[in-house]
């Protein structure tokens, strides 16, 4: 049978919290143990930085010097994985966290806000010439942007559970980056 309301937003919201549960310790000892360097010359790929990571790497390591990047070694780079692939999982789309967390919270109009989201990716794909989550658009697509109805729309969800399902969602805004790999020529 499909989960009521509450149920919904509990297995739907347990998810990115346990994988930031694990992704945040993973992520600090990653730029703890990774520094500043050159950029390289000729060509390279370059992973852009969410904010949450940008915001660590200044806190761990100081502002940024020109010309340099932050050389991620290999648990850094598990970590900014985990950001990322957490942040695409809240999207407020169809069958996502993201999309289970916000049609909990919203109802029915959460079907705009995923109509929104799909549009200004596809905006974004568009108009920046930036191809990186056209995949992920087009799986969306397939899988549907709508949400189906709960077992029981009409259960409460009470304060807590808005107050942990928006800070949940507002996780988007700090671990999505708009070009998650650049290739990149320092023209050398």
């Amino acid at each position: 049978g499909t989960a009521t309301r509450r149920q919904m937003f509990d297995i739907a919201v347990s998810g990115p919290l346990a994988g930031l549960a694990v992704t945040f310790p993973v992520l600090w000892i990653g730029l703890t143990t990774s520094s500043y360097a050159p950029l390289p010359s000729g060509a390279y790929l370059e992973f852009g930085d969410p904010l949450i990571m940008t915001w660590l790497m200044e806190f761990i390591h100081g502002p940024l010097p020109p010309g340099q990047g932050m050389l991620l070694n290999s648990i850094g780079f598990a970590g900014w994985v985990g950001v990322l692939l957490t942040a695409l999982n809240l999207l407020p789309v169809g069958q996502l966290d993201g999309g289970h967390i916000a049609y909990t919270l919203l109802g029915r109009r959460a079907h705009l806000l995923a109509l929104l989201t799909v549009a200004a990716a596809i905006g974004m794909i568009v108009f920046q010439k930036n191809y990186s989550y056209v995949l992920l658009v087009v799986l969306m697509l397939l899988t549907g942007i709508r949400h189906p109805p709960t077992a029981d729309d009409s259960e409460s969800l009470g304060w807590f559970r808005h107050v942990i399902g928006w800070l949940t969602l507002s996780f988007l805004i700090l671990g999505m980056t708009p070009n998650p790999m650049m290739l990149r020529d320092s023209g050398s």
